[in-house]
């Protein structure tokens, strides 16, 4: 990411008293967190949970595009926000690169043809909404080669049990697309098919005002149709827990710890052999930041 970036710019348009049209770029509806992604007061943790938002798979964060909202029973206790958009936006995709820092590179593509829908039904219980969407997209990148666009899909549900005092909140996402893995490698062409299987789980407590304390669990598993690397159930997992100090309500100091077992190549002092799996690595790290708005 650059270190200034344009995330919104958007025409906003009522129709009627329960439906709205949105063109230009566009914050995107995607799972619990995908609109306040940026805004640190809101989350429990530094960053969101790196299965579902984090890295090339985290998709549209925003879209350059046109979207359309509507709130169909509003005066039910099953209200149901649904919306639906369309659009491109600017992505990834990664080479292995033995030579780099973190033996990937990052190469510059393009997200077309972006087709999605979120959904998040109210129920009686004023705390508890559950949620899902589904996203499409064609991928053009370095990686694809010349004319061809890869076929992206994702899918995802959610549970959100929140109130002011404590937190439940969990979701599940599941991307399949083609991608040119003997490319990716750099041993010439072979496709093949791919998933991705993401699921995180949150809960925590205000125990005072001031003081509250989270717990996360996050995992993300790779599974790829080709001979070239095995599936990898656990390709990360990650137990998190996180003490957060309210000094006012726009101002929030947080302590993290966390303990991850990952084959992420930053993970490991060795370079993932081609033709089998790497080694996973326990890494355990800290963090202190703090968030404010303003």
């Amino acid at each position: 990411e650059d270190e200034v970036e344009l995330d919104w710019a958007f025409y906003q348009r009522r129709l009627g008293p329960h439906s709205e049209l949105k063109v230009g770029r566009l914050n995107i509806p995607l799972g619990i967190y995908n609109e306040v992604r940026d805004v640190g007061t809101l989350l429990p943790f530094f960053d969101l949970p790196i299965s579902f938002y984090a890295g090339v798979l985290s998709s549209a964060e925003t879209v350059d595009g046109v979207s359309i909202a509507r709130t169909f029973a509003p005066r039910s206790d099953w209200d149901l926000d649904t919306t639906i958009y369309f659009g491109g936006w600017e992505t990834l995709e990664q080479k292995v690169n033995l030579e780099s820092r973190f033996l990937l590179d990052n190469l510059e593509a393009t997200a077309e043809n972006g087709l999605g829908v979120q959904f998040w039904l109210s129920t009686p219980v004023s705390w508890l909404r559950v949620g899902g969407g589904y996203l499409i997209w064609e991928l053009e990148g370095p990686l694809s080669g010349p004319g061809v666009r890869n076929q992206w899909e994702s899918g995802h549900l959610s549970l959100d049990a929140s109130s002011e005092r404590w937190m439940l909140r969990s979701e599940v996402r599941q991307w399949r697309f083609d991608q040119d893995v003997g490319a990716f490698v750099g041993v010439g062409s072979v496709r093949g098919r791919a998933e991705r299987d993401a699921f995180y789980l949150q809960a925590g407590v205000w125990i005072t005002p001031q003081i509250g304390l989270f717990v996360q669990y996050d995992d993300l598993a790779l599974r790829d149709d080709t001979l070239l690397f095995p599936p990898l159930e656990d390709f990360y997992q990650d137990v998190a827990v996180s003490l957060n100090y309210r000094l006012r309500p726009d101002l929030l100091v947080k302590a993290e710890l966390h303990s991850s077992d990952t084959f992420f190549p930053l993970g490991s002092e060795s370079p993932p052999p081609v033709g089998g799996a790497p080694a996973a690595s326990e890494v355990t790290w800290a963090i202190v930041g703090l968030s404010v708005n303003f």
